[in-house]
């Protein structure tokens, strides 16, 4: 709170000196101006009146003491809240580890499952290819036999033919050529 100031005027201008004998009504003057707008200050108050000085400091203790509570229970629970966060976390990188695990453990058991499926089917593979050769090597054994046969066919009938010619009096005159060979006869 401000207290009011007195304001001063200019004196006026005077025509006349005072009497230096008659006393000076200045005093007087400034006290009674100065009286009426003078109010006593918050802090006078409290010094001259020790109850409200008492009520004041117990106010402001239980407003630090409350303010300290409040700090104190914003603390808490905000490291509460970090504990909070810091097992969360811990969970999270259990969890993370496990399932880590998990997957390692699966893709270990697709990877045996993956080889033992290759290999049963590189087995059989191999046994259809070993099928396949044996097949052919029985059917080339085959044109072999059918070759062979075929060749005595081919040199039996070339006989005969010969023979019948020799009979009929003719003469056989083979060529390289795939169209039939004229007969002579034998004179």
């Amino acid at each position: 709170m401000t207290s009011a100031v007195p304001a001063h005027r200019p004196a006026p201008q005077m025509t006349h000196t005072p009497d230096p004998g008659t006393p000076s009504q200045a005093p007087a003057v400034d006290a009674a101006v100065e009286a009426p707008t003078t109010r006593s200050r918050f802090r006078d108050e409290i010094v001259e009146n020790p109850l409200l000085s008492l009520f004041l400091g117990l106010v402001l203790a239980l407003l630090t003491f409350f303010g300290t509570l409040t700090v104190a229970i914003l603390l808490f629970f905000l490291n509460d809240i970090n504990d909070g966060l810091d097992s969360l976390s811990e969970r999270t990188d259990r969890v993370e580890v496990s399932l880590g695990e998990r997957i390692d453990g699966v893709e270990a058991k697709l990877g045996e499952r993956i080889d033992g499926v290759e290999a049963k089917l590189g087995e059989r593979i191999d046994g259809v290819e070993a099928k396949m050769d044996a097949g052919f090597a029985a059917q080339g054994a085959q044109v072999v036999e059918l070759d062979r046969k075929l060749t005595a066919l081919i040199a039996h009938l070339n006989a005969t033919e010969a023979v019948d010619a020799a009979l009929e009096h003719r003469l056989l005159i083979p060529t390289a050529s795939t169209r039939e060979s004229e007969s002579e006869p034998l004179s």
